[in-house]
């Protein structure tokens, strides 16, 4: 892309903070924000509140349009007594040359008891520092008890007289008319920025054959050899050129850049430079293109061409450079390309990005054009780009890397790859997954709209929270479930979705989406914990090691659920599924504890295909000499539900040799000492006594099959 688009961090921007039930409300307090009352309205609470509301569909038809809660401000006065707003100052500042989009869900509450019917009016502003530079003032009209979206846009000027003020937020409950409530939600306000200022050197606008003299809008001169001294011998400029410079005159528009040095060859070197308003960062393609023109010789140009080089920089470090590849004709443009990815742990992370064109003055001839500046950014989710298992899923691609044509597997797939359909980047992106979850993506790769499930997930599913499963089905709920904070962050736009926190920080934290039990994981397997433990390992965590390798090895991991309900599904070979918590406490000898014993659960226990242990009880250790049964004391209050069990595949273990099994209602019902303790959902003979096969089991252990 030729723009950055910023998203601005807005605190509480869905009015998620505090967490409220059903139609509750605070009252004067919105977290994040702060009250602009210049009529003093909010005087006595519920006749004026400003608020955050977890709305009823009594109030809002759709209840709130993301998430749970929207922010209100209920002004129960008459129309014309002033107005009140919610309002937030930004940590950003107004930049130059920036599109400003703000927009926000805007709704108009439905009457009741409280709210009469009408609509009060609204306006959405957007300020720096004190000033309005653009608002919304109530174009938009909700029904009753709907949002509608307003947006509100502002682009700076390269010397607005605003530039550097902090930027603001107002939203206001005008009472411009009948009614008293109006709702709020869903705020967003995204930056967007050319990321070359005059790329075209259209700036200014110039007669033909007129040119500026050491002005160039936008760039600034690179002169180490201190050789623009005189005009006339050294100069940069805009061109609009003569067809006797160039026949075709400029490329792109009516100017050029161009730098003219009437000196002689080997004497130095000067460039037009611009610093960009981006800084290097991780998974992301840049490429630079440059049409770069040889000048037709006239009274002040000599014939020949000085060369040039187009150099990309992050910091003061030049990364990536076309130094004279074009051999171009006197009169002609050719175009430049240089081609930077950055990985994970490339050294220049952070550094502000830098552009210059260079006359190098290597040969005979004094002036080198330059036009249509391009500079294209393709950037992946962070974390999500796995260089070493792409190379490995497209050996085609691997033997070009191998060959020195292209420079990475990450270059390929931003410019190549992901246009082609190729999926497989890391094996936490599953496009069988992505595609199940989501039918309106399906459809769409079905009618050609994109390659794959995964072009739409990096050019809106990303910023949508979209995400594909990863092990089990519904392995987001899973992980929200299982880390508050991570749901919390979700809440207050800290993160994208599960997902995002997933590849970030979760994966290498050892974290993970599904009920795998890690510690047994390491523990039970020596080599696990020393490539977790490697830094030159490409593991980061027992799960990770887990999803690239031990799944499809005859490793036998424990997914274990908590002292709740569960629905516990696994996947791998041989795993072990628990309802119950379960935590392994010694390696040597075995021993175990059962934080929970099944008493009050109903845990839901699914298969996969592959072998499963599914577990009803557990044999003997040091701290448990007698064994568990699980789902004990409860009758049928409390059992598992054990759903895709494959006869003579998978088994059930149990410390009772002697289950009472009964066929009901086309389900296996499993009884001991009376006490129902499992349903084997549409199995419908009994089991048989098995050894298990190569399952581990303590002593006191039967296997049914």
């Amino acid at each position: 892309m030729n723009i950055i688009t910023t998203k601005i961090p807005i605190a509480n921007p869905g009015f998620e903070l505090p967490f409220l039930g059903d139609n509750e409300f605070t009252v004067q307090d919105v977290p994040g924000w702060q009250v602009y009352d210049p009529s003093n309205l909010i005087l006595i609470p519920f006749v004026s509140n400003y608020a955050v509301l977890n709305p009823a569909t009594y109030s809002y038809l759709g209840e709130a349009p993301q998430g749970n809660n929207v922010g209100a401000i209920f002004l129960g006065l008459d129309p014309g007594s002033g107005e009140v707003a919610l309002t937030q100052t930004l940590s950003s500042v107004l930049q130059p040359n920036t599109t400003y989009n703000l927009q926000v869900k805007v709704g108009n509450a439905a009457p009741d008891e409280f709210t009469p019917s009408g609509f009060p009016g609204y306006r959405v502003e957007l300020l720096a520092g004190d000033r309005v530079i653009a608002q919304d003032n109530n174009t938009q009209s909700p029904l009753e008890g709907n949002f509608a979206l307003s947006t509100v846009k502002y682009t700076s000027s390269a010397n607005d007289p605003n530039l550097g003020k902090p930027l603001q937020i107002r939203l206001f409950n005008t009472l411009q008319g009948t009614g008293a409530e109006i709702g709020f939600d869903d705020v967003k306000l995204e930056a967007t920025t050319p990321t070359v200022i005059n790329g075209g050197f259209e700036d200014p606008v110039l007669a033909d054959n007129d040119y500026t003299t050491q002005l160039v809008p936008g760039w600034q001169v690179y002169d180490p050899s201190n050789l623009i001294s005189v005009p006339g011998v050294g100069n940069y400029a805009v061109l609009n050129p003569a067809t006797y410079s160039y026949p075709q005159e400029a490329p792109e528009g009516n100017n050029v850049g161009a730098i003219f040095l009437g000196l002689p060859p080997g004497s130095g070197v000067v460039g037009l430079t611009q610093t960009l308003p981006t800084v290097l960062t991780a998974d992301t393609t840049y490429q630079l293109k440059v049409k770069v023109g040889n000048a037709a010789p006239d009274e002040f140009t000599s014939p020949g061409f000085p060369g040039y080089a187009v150099q990309l920089l992050a910091g003061s470090q030049v990364i990536a450079q076309d130094n004279n590849t074009l051999n171009l004709p006197e009169g002609a443009f050719g175009e430049s390309t240089v081609t930077y990815s950055a990985a994970a742990n490339d050294p220049y992370l952070g550094q502000p990005l830098q552009i210059r064109l260079l006359n190098i003055l290597q040969s005979e001839g004094a002036e080198i054009g330059f036009d249509d500046v391009r500079f294209d950014i393709t950037k992946l989710p962070p974390k999500l780009f796995d260089e070493a298992y792409y190379l490995q899923n497209n050996p085609d691609v691997a033997q070009e890397v191998r060959a020195g044509r292209i420079t990475s597997g990450l270059t390929h797939f931003n410019l190549s790859g992901r246009k082609e359909g190729r999926t497989l980047i890391s094996p936490y992106f599953n496009e069988a997954s992505y595609l199940q979850k989501y039918k309106d993506v399906a459809d769409a790769v079905s009618a050609g709209v994109f390659s794959s499930g995964l072009q739409h997930f990096l050019d809106f599913g990303y910023e949508e929270g979209r995400a594909p499963d990863i092990g089990v089905p519904g392995s987001g709920d899973i992980y929200l479930r299982k880390y508050a904070d991570v749901a919390a962050g979700v809440a207050n736009g800290t993160f994208k979705s599960w997902y995002d926190h997933f590849l970030q920080f979760g994966l290498v934290e050892g974290r993970s989406p599904t009920y795998f039990y890690p510690t047994d994981y390491e523990g039970y397997y020596p080599d696990v914990a020393a490539a977790v433990a490697d830094p030159n390992d490409n593991i980061v965590s027992a799960f990770d090691h887990f999803v690239r390798i031990g799944q499809y090895e005859n490793r036998l991991p424990i997914f274990t659920g908590t002292s709740g309900n569960d629905v516990v599904q696994a996947f791998g070979l041989k795993p072990f599924l628990f309802g119950i918590d379960f935590q392994v406490t010694s390696f040597d000898p075995v021993d175990y504890i059962s934080a929970s014993t099944g008493l009050g659960e109903i845990d839901t226990l699914i298969g996969s295909p592959g072998a499963e242990v599914y577990q009803l009880g557990h044999g003997t250790s040091p701290s448990n000499p007698n064994g568990i049964q699980y789902y004990i004391g409860g009758g049928a209050n409390d059992y598992a539900i054990i759903r895709n069990f494959e006869k003579g595949v998978d088994v059930i273990e149990s410390i009772d040799p002697n289950l009472v099994q009964q066929v009901q209602n086309g389900n296996l019902r499993l009884f001991s000492r009376g006490d129902l303790v499992a349903v084997l959902e549409g199995v419908t003979t009994q089991l048989t006594r098995t050894n298990g096969g190569d399952f581990v089991f303590l002593p006191g252990t039967v296997f049914f099959t």
